[in-house]
């Protein structure tokens, strides 16, 4: 039986195996260049894992919260910020109506974040007087009275709902960002 010759892994020079037609490799050095790539693979993924089982609640809100905001940013990229109502800069914020620090329970609801530039989030500390005044606007009333009900729930996210959430919010910004490549071509 005629062994096809094959393409080695590592140098990708064309070779006959001369053992099996399950060789990869023309010779001892490139298997043992594939051999040591296998490892630091399989190091690399083992790693990934024991650093993940090592997080705690903290570090996964850490993880989540950059997510949610380029969401945040992405969803209201065209529309003028919360508070002033002036065009968005180039570089502007996902601000909180209700601020995170406080109402944790709504670090991740998307009624109570929207884009606002930097000089009513960081300079006016979230200009919440005026937020709030135009958030029913936004948003609308039955959702806005359901936002002052729910900054009194003390509720705690998992960390399976933070790792859900995760994935949720970088789907939505993919998909998000998809349309406006459409939108624009």
């Amino acid at each position: 039986m005629q062994v096809k010759p094959k393409k080695c892994r590592n140098c990708k020079q064309t070779f006959t195996p001369k053992r099996s037609s399950l060789e990869v490799v023309c010779s001892l050095p490139c298997a043992l260049v594939v051999a040591k790539k296998k490892e630091a693979a399989k190091w690399k993924k083992e790693k990934a894992k024991r650093k993940e089982d090592l997080m705690t609640h903290k570090d996964y809100v850490q993880k989540l919260q950059p997510i949610f905001n380029k969401f945040i940013r992405v969803r209201d990229k065209n529309q003028p910020c919360i508070s002033c109502e002036s065009p968005l800069p180039k570089k502007y914020d996902a601000g909180h109506c209700f601020p995170a620090g406080h109402y944790a329970n709504l670090r991740f609801n998307e009624n109570n974040c929207h884009a606002q530039c930097i000089v009513c989030n960081q300079h006016k500390h979230g200009n919440q007087s005026e937020y709030l005044l135009r958030l029913p606007k936004r948003i609308g009333d039955v959702k806005y009275e359901r936002l002052l009900v729910q900054r009194h729930e003390n509720t705690k996210l998992t960390i399976n709902e933070l790792k859900t959430l995760i994935i949720k919010y970088r789907e939505k910004t993919k998909i998000l960002e998809g349309n406006e490549g459409t939108r624009t071509n």
